[in-house]
């Protein structure tokens, strides 16, 4: 059996659809207030198993916990939680994910080796690590790796929560991988610049945080950088705002980008964007790649990748132990099944820079 905690919000939703449809375990959906979304699912859901949990109970998880083989936990914000959870799963040797990130569940890297526990099991962070991996094999060498993720949609007050905490927490200032090791503040913001498959000009963030520092290291890239692509001018007016304003008050800038986030959506549009240019040498020449991932509900793909992690768990396609899931084993299959969901509009790579492919799209339009 599945446990899925939350299993009917916005993302657990899509993680208890994606599994009801490609797996054969029984499901169990467990949250604090199940009956109004019980009612509402039944019929779409009914043969799955609903139990009232609460997170921040020992005797409440334990009770959900039992007799499952894997724990799936979509309840947010992850940055400060117990991770009680977790240490259930542990105890009771179940498999166990979670889409969040926090320094506690970070800690019981090398606690124990009995189960698979995989976390930071979204689009971002998660499959933004897996991306640059996998294009990495297409190089027998990589020089340069250029990274650009562009999201639009409607913040929940967990996800806003989880992104502003992250920004202070393990995100290097205006870092990036300069000559096989990090430098911090080398980055620039960039604002009015032109990228393919955007509509609008963006404002462009530097980020570094210790995926982005993993999946440098483990391709053996000389040079990496990474960047939030940031479309919709409500959120490109106050983003540096908020974050300013989280220190001192959580409550009313985790609001204000909520507000933002959908005011840009309504404009806008949804969607998730990954650019992710490599240059390097395959059979002693040099080449280049972009890599090109699109679709057009973020709250889909984080879904999906959870799920995805979850059923290869199950199928024992991933090693032992407890690790985020940008650094999962078989990211080959991993991507294989990811596309035989189909949840993404495009999934391609092109034999070009980001600047080039640009000329291309524009020449198309």
């Amino acid at each position: 059996m599945i446990g899925i905690i939350g299993g009917y919000g916005e993302v657990g939703l899509e993680v208890t659809r994606l599994l009801k449809k490609y797996n054969k375990h029984s499901l169990r959906i467990g949250g604090r207030n199940i009956k109004a979304a019980k009612m509402k699912l039944q019929k779409e859901l009914f043969d799955a198993e609903w139990m009232q949990v609460n997170v921040d109970s020992d005797r409440s998880l334990e009770d959900f916990i039992e007799g499952c083989d894997l724990i799936i936990n979509c309840v947010g914000p992850s940055y400060n939680c117990e991770s009680l959870a977790a240490k259930k799963c542990f105890e009771k040797k179940c498999n166990y994910v979670d889409l969040g990130i926090n320094k506690k569940l970070e800690a019981m890297r090398n606690v124990n080796s009995d189960i698979t526990a995989i976390y930071g099991a979204g689009f971002m962070p998660g499959l933004s690590g897996i991306l640059p991996r996998w294009l990495a094999q297409k190089f027998d060498k990589v020089s340069s790796l250029t990274c650009y993720t562009g999201i639009s949609d409607k913040f929940t007050c967990s996800a806003a929560e989880d992104y502003l905490a992250g920004i202070f927490d393990s995100n290097k200032s205006l870092a990036a991988w300069k000559d096989g090791k990090v430098v911090n503040s080398c980055s620039t913001r960039k604002t009015n610049v032109q990228l393919p498959y955007f509509l609008e000009e963006v404002n462009l963030y530097p980020y570094f945080d210790k995926e982005t520092e993993y999946v440098a290291d483990v391709i053996g890239t000389e040079d990496g950088e990474w960047y939030m692509a940031f479309e919709g001018k409500n959120i490109q007016s106050i983003l540096e705002k908020v974050c300013f304003e989280f220190i001192s008050d959580k409550k009313n800038a985790v609001k204000h980008l909520c507000m933002a986030t959908t005011l840009d959506l309504i404009e806008i549009g949804s969607y998730v964007n990954f650019l992710v240019e490599m240059h390097g040498i395959e059979e002693k020449n040099e080449i280049v790649k972009t890599l090109i991932v699109q679709m057009d509900k973020p709250s889909v793909l984080t879904g999906t990748m959870a799920a995805l992690a979850g059923i290869a768990i199950l199928e024992g396609r991933v090693k032992k132990g407890v690790y985020p899931l940008a650094e999962f084993s078989n990211i080959e299959n991993l991507i294989e099944k990811l596309n035989e969901v189909k949840v993404l509009s495009s999934f391609q790579i092109q034999n070009c820079s980001v600047k080039e492919l640009l000329r291309v799209v524009e020449g198309e339009i």
